[in-house]
């Protein structure tokens, strides 16, 4: 019995991730993944059981890179509610690194804005756990915003859900189908200040 390798696993889906960015979900196959990653059939189907399940699996792992820049700070690292302009430049750099990380793997994201939902992927539900996992992120740190009296915020799901979805919008629009990008810090300002003009406490 062969011993499946993780470095190998993660090469696979290196690989994938260009064959499906550069042919679409659906005309990329088994067979053009493992000429890219020039390994044969019977190695890439000890890690996955078919082509459904190897899109699947890229789906989650690059969206665990947004996932990685939306987890919740401790208290201690979250500006003072009267520090406007701290917060400003708190939310700025959040924004920033998400923003950043799409605009560095494009391709990536193109698949993940653009086949995630392809006829024949069968991604939807994997898309809806993506999307929880981002939601509950960004709930968790309203919550926290809210208890520090940085935010004003009484559905935190909702504020989460549109929040969210104007993020990945705007990234659909000003990176992943813009002609030129739009630099990272620039979408990230602007965020940062929709955000803290539209949800947080008023000064006392």
């Amino acid at each position: 019995m062969r011993v499946r390798s993780p470095e190998r696993r993660a090469q696979i889906l290196e690989t994938a991730v260009k064959t499906f960015a550069r042919l679409g979900y659906e005309r990329a196959s088994i067979a053009e993944v493992c000429a890219d990653a020039g390994i044969a059939r019977g190695t890439l189907y000890q890690y996955f059981a078919d082509k459904q399940a190897l899109f699947r699996e890229v789906l989650r792992a690059y969206a665990g890179k947004v996932a990685t820049h939306m987890q919740p700070l401790a208290p201690a690292q979250i500006p003072s509610a009267p520090d406007r302009e701290g917060l400003l430049d708190f939310l700025t750099e959040r924004f920033e690194r998400i923003y950043s990380v799409i605009l560095d793997e494009r391709e990536i994201y193109t698949i993940l804005f653009r086949e995630a939902l392809a006829k024949n992927a069968d991604t939807r539900d994997v898309v809806a756990e993506i999307h929880g996992r981002l939601v509950s992120l960004m709930v968790a740190e309203m919550e926290m915003g809210r208890r520090l009296g940085l935010v004003r915020v009484e559905e935190s799901a909702f504020a989460a859900e549109f929040l969210i979805g104007g993020i990945f919008h705007t990234a659909l629009v000003c990176i992943v189908d813009a002609p030129v990008p739009q630099p990272p810090r620039l979408l990230a300002e602007k965020s940062a200040r929709f955000v803290v003009g539209a949800l947080s406490a008023p000064r006392p």
